[in-house]
């Protein structure tokens, strides 16, 4: 019953004990978020979610400003410009990626081939790592934005010292992507389809998924999440992505106070979680093959966990997405393949 009461009470109208700020259209998701409808529009309810999330929607108040500034952003991170457009919003500058959205990538220019800026297309700006700082600034966009979940570069110092306010977007947190899309619905006046009919799929999403929990056993289930690399094999917290989502559904992280250190074989052979579920940072597939070799292995240590014998040790990756780590709006979809491999 804990999990039932950690997770998620869809209080509908019918049932006995709904207050009068629980109705029919209230969503309540883990610990911390509360949506509610608006009109045709669901909308993170302030006044039930948590200090966490009134704090996190203030920080990207504040930095996306108002509708002119939102349409004036560049993605110094693809992550972060394909976000925006997946919202509806074109950015005005992006990186150079085989991973950015092709229809962004389409409307690219180079300011070396063009000489002249052009705000109703996007700005190629270089590589990630390495931009043209000096076509940034002659860009002068009204925000330049990196996600949060990578470092903050060297070249933010020479961006600043041009006159770009720039900042960063909250991807290392599921609960960031419904607070950017809440602000944003603000900002617009709720007159963006694309970010407001996103919101409704989202939370639609997390009540068909809270429902999968719902029906299943109420029985607490332990969960072990490593992060693979070539040189190691690092164990995640409840502060992780993965630790906040596996939370949130219910799961008991055995390595929930850790301090994502590497791991240590024996004390997982003690652990033995029901599941081990398990990622890579950006295209690490040659490191989760050899892991994944490693599991099947008849020497393997690993064969002797239960998780591994039942099948129930995984990559938390799909047809859809392969999750890396920093957040997109594929953190639904994540949410929903990890609701359904612990209790479908």
């Amino acid at each position: 019953m804990k999990r039932i009461l950690l997770i998620i009470t869809l209080c509908l109208v019918a049932l006995t004990g709904c207050t009068s700020s629980m109705n029919a259209s209230t969503v309540k998701f883990g610990d911390d978020l509360v949506f509610v409808k608006s009109g045709d529009t669901y909308i993170i309810d302030l006044e039930n979610s948590t200090e966490l999330v009134k704090s996190k929607r203030e920080e990207v108040l504040q930095t996306l400003v108002d509708e002119e500034t939102l349409g004036d952003v560049v993605g110094l991170t693809t992550t972060t410009a394909n976000i925006f457009y997946q919202m509806g919003i074109m950015p005005v500058g992006a990186p150079e990626s085989p991973s950015l959205n092709m229809e962004i990538a389409s409307q690219q220019y180079a300011l070396e081939e063009t000489g002249a800026i052009d705000k109703s297309r996007v700005l190629n700006v270089g590589s990630a790592l390495a931009p043209n700082v000096e076509a940034i600034i002659e860009l002068n966009p009204q925000l330049a934005l990196y996600s949060s979940a990578m470092p903050k570069a060297d070249y933010v110092a020479n961006l600043e010292a041009g006159g770009v306010n720039v900042s960063s977007i909250g991807q290392s947190d599921y609960i960031d992507m419904f607070v950017l899309l809440d602000v944003v619905n603000e900002l617009t006046n709720f007159e963006n389809s694309q970010s407001t009919e996103l919101m409704n799929s989202m939370v639609e999403s997390l009540k068909s998924t809270l429902e999968i929990i719902e029906n299943a056993d109420a029985e607490e289930k332990t969960v072990a999440i490593l992060l693979v690399t070539e040189g190691s094999i690092n164990v995640n917290n409840d502060a992780t992505v993965l630790g906040q989502v596996s939370k949130a559904l219910g799961m008991k992280n055995v390595f929930a106070d850790s301090e994502n250190a590497e791991l240590n074989k024996e004390q997982l052979l003690t652990l033995n979680p029901d599941y081990i579920i398990y990622y890579s940072h950006g295209m690490g597939t040659e490191a989760v093959s050899n892991f994944e070799a490693e599991l099947t292995s008849d020497t393997s240590i690993y064969r002797e966990l239960d998780a591994v014998k039942n099948g129930q040790a995984f990559q938390v990756a799909s047809e859809d997405f392969v999750f890396s780590s920093s957040v997109d709006f594929n953190i639904i979809e994540v949410i929903k393949f990890l609701a359904e491999k612990f209790y479908a």
